[in-house]
């Protein structure tokens, strides 16, 4: 069950103003600019419903289907941790539904893996969003590919 509850700016690390414009109201596709960054961002973005215990993927940008290979209709209204592939560490996402249903943010390179079962190393920054009256509605996920050390 998630824990509703503020959290103070210093308990965690900020968003930044792309975050903060992306999520400002539920659904980015009801404002125009706010969609086209969405969508010409080449990272995953994803905003997660947060109103269920398994997290629904309520939003996706076109830079999931380049970095995951899922398209939009085959991961959205997926639980979250789908857009993580099949576990690598199952310990890393154990943390990240820590987070989901704690109501904090979470930040971690993590080896994710492709619809084609190919790993891809990502950064995974996840930041809660809340609404006026400190409810958690939804979180805002953003994975970037990092290069691979060899």
């Amino acid at each position: 069950m998630l824990t509703n509850r503020r959290l103070k700016m210093n308990e965690r690390s900020g968003p930044t103003l792309l975050e903060r414009h992306l999520v400002s109201t539920i659904r980015p596709d009801e404002h125009p600019l706010r969609e086209a960054l969405c969508q010409i961002a080449s990272d995953a973005i994803y905003l997660i419903d947060c109103s269920t215990s398994d997290f629904p993927i309520a939003y996706v940008s076109s830079g999931v289907e380049a970095i995951t290979g899922f398209a939009t209709d085959e991961i959205i209204h997926q639980p979250f941790p789908v857009a993580f592939g099949n576990f690598i560490d199952t310990t890393e996402i154990d943390d990240v539904i820590v987070a989901l249903e704690s109501g904090t943010a979470f930040r971690r390179s993590m080896i994710c893996t492709r619809k084609d079962g190919s790993p891809v190393l990502c950064d995974v920054k996840l930041n809660p969003v809340f609404d006026d009256e400190g409810s958690l509605i939804q979180f805002a996920c953003i994975q970037t590919p990092l290069p691979n050390a060899d």
